[in-house]
This record gives C-alpha cells, structure tokens and sequence, in this order.
C-alpha cells in the first residue's frame, strides 16, 4: 500500500509531566495518594532528561505477559542513570569536580524525592546508598579503574525501592502497564515527543501537518501542573 500524499492532523498533544496535573491523573486511576505524589514527584524531576533520551527512545513492551514488571524496571534504572549523570558528569575523574557533583546531586530534586520515597518503601541497602559518606566513598577515583566498572551495581538498593513502590501502587489496577508506562512516556521533552510523533506519521504519509492543542487539564483533576497556565 503507497503513503499517503498528505495528511492534516488538527488535534495533537505534545506536553509532558511538568505539564500536566499528574498526581491527580494517577489517584483519579486508583492509586493511593501518598505514592500518587511521589511517582510524580519522581516523575517531574526526570522529566525532558538528556540523559534519559536515548534510552527512551529505545525502550519498548512487545507483548503483555510481563509488561508491568519490565517497565517498572525499566522505570528505576532510568532514575539508576540520572543519578550517575548527577555523579559524573561526562565521565570526569578529577577528585574535586567528582565532589562539585556529589553536592549537585544532594542538593537537587531528584535526591530530595528519593529520600521521601525511601520513607515508605525503603530499607537498610538504600539508606546506605542515600548517605554522602557512602556516595563519597564510591567515587573515591583510581586512575587503574574504569568508571564504568565503578558505576555497576551501586545503587542496586535505589533502584529495588523504585520498582517496589511501583509494584505496591499498581498492584490493584487493570491495565497497570498501560499506566505506567503513560507515566514513562510523559518523561520525554516537548522535542522527544514531536519526534516520536513524526517517526509514526512517516510510516504511512508523504507530508504532514500538525496542529498541538495545549490542553488546561489543572480543572479535571484534584491536582495543579508545574506550569501554570495563563
């Protein structure tokens, strides 16, 4: 069957968690409201990641059976990758540039909701991986090791916390990898979505137009988005 020569799509989205109500979205789906605020919480400080692009873009569930434990998986090893980014920043080992890291890191959004998740669904692996001592000692830099050999493993506790709450909070629903994986579609940036976009109307049309509704969705849910509309 030949492409289409040309298509007009009036009515497409392109906004992401920071803009919309998310938490709202999720208790509005069943899940309670504690872990509602912290997967979006968690959400909103991954969100249009450059270092979450490529995997993203990448990542796709095949079939059903599974798909909710392998994108909770999926799900905590993205936050896994933002936290080595924080940490070594383009693979830098000079000692006191690993440190300027290791103090963004303590101080961003991130590590704030991952030591209020840890209140919940935590345990004694990430307590210790939360610690500055314990990221300190980790990036203690060897010129003979490879960072890549250091990275491996570290935050194994980090990421069984994420994929706990996760479970605990979509165990109850239907469709819960439909859900979740909303949630991890809504982390791309405005550009990582228009390309996705582009790449599904490539398959079927010669030319196309579109036309993005930004959608005020602050009213329909018990909930306010990062970006406020005017």
């Amino acid at each position: 069957m030949s492409k289409l020569p040309f298509v007009v799509d009036a009515h497409t989205h392109l906004f992401n968690a920071r803009y919309v109500p998310l938490q709202g979205i999720l208790e509005s789906w069943g899940i309670w409201k504690i872990p509602a605020k912290l997967i979006s919480k968690l959400a909103y400080s991954l969100t249009a990641s450059s270092t979450l692009k490529e995997r993203l873009e990448s990542f796709s569930v095949t079939s059903k059976k599974g798909a909710t434990e392998k994108i909770c998986n999926e799900f905590a090893h993205l936050v896994c990758i933002e936290i080595e980014h924080y940490l070594l920043e383009e693979g830098n080992s000079d000692p006191e540039l690993a440190e300027a890291y290791q103090e963004q890191f303590i101080n961003s959004e991130l590590y704030s909701v991952l030591k209020e998740i840890h209140q919940y669904y935590g345990d004694s692996e990430s307590a210790q991986e939360l610690e500055l001592d314990y990221i300190k000692t980790k990036w203690t830099f060897k010129a003979e090791t490879q960072v890549q050999d250091k990275i491996s493993g570290w935050f194994s506790g980090i990421h069984k916390m994420i994929e706990r709450m996760l479970r605990k909070s979509l165990e109850f629903l239907e469709d819960a990898a439909d859900k979740i994986d909303f949630v991890l579609n809504m982390l791309r940036s405005e550009v990582g979505i228009f390309k996705r976009l582009e790449g599904y109307y490539d398959n079927f049309s010669e030319r196309y137009v579109f036309f993005h509704y930004m959608m005020d969705m602050a009213y329909p849910f018990d909930d306010n988005p990062q970006i406020r509309f005017l």
